[in-house]
């Protein structure tokens, strides 16, 4: 027997313990990352499901309206209407800071509200009406 085996196999092991700790803390932030990038898949899915019934009451004309459950993730929320271009958005929010926004643009509609926020579960009245000559839907919380 020669010593190239038992010298050999502390310094295998020595590599593999440097390159276990060297990619502990990358892991662990990739999968800190796929958390958050999950949680907001979920609060653009909830604005993407409000979108799509602000345009199908818009097209069902004034006096049609809607009832819809949204499911904001916790710490997020959905704000919506607001003066000039903020009334044809949605804009969302992780921990009070603008993540995304959702323009109303298919068809062009604007939320007739002053800005409503939208957290946790929560059950909104959508209604199509004209106000002071502007045609859009109300959100009614």
């Amino acid at each position: 027997m020669d010593d190239r085996g038992m010298i050999g196999l502390p310094v295998k092991l020595a590599v593999c313990l440097l390159v276990i700790g060297l990619m502990t803390p990358v892991v662990m932030d990739a999968m800190e990352d796929a958390e958050t990038e999950t949680s907001l898949m979920n609060l653009r899915t909830e604005a993407m499901v409000l979108a799509d019934a602000i345009g199908d009451v818009y097209y069902g004309g004034v006096g049609s309206s809607v009832s819809l459950s949204l499911s904001v993730p916790p710490g997020q929320s959905i704000e919506a209407g607001g003066d000039g271009a903020e009334a044809y958005t949605l804009r969302l929010l992780d921990d009070g800071e603008n993540v995304d926004v959702v323009y109303l643009d298919r068809p062009v509609v604007p939320v007739l509200n002053d800005t409503v926020s939208l957290s946790g579960v929560c059950d909104v009245v959508l209604r199509c009406t004209v106000l002071d000559g502007l045609y859009g839907v109300e959100i009614v919380p």
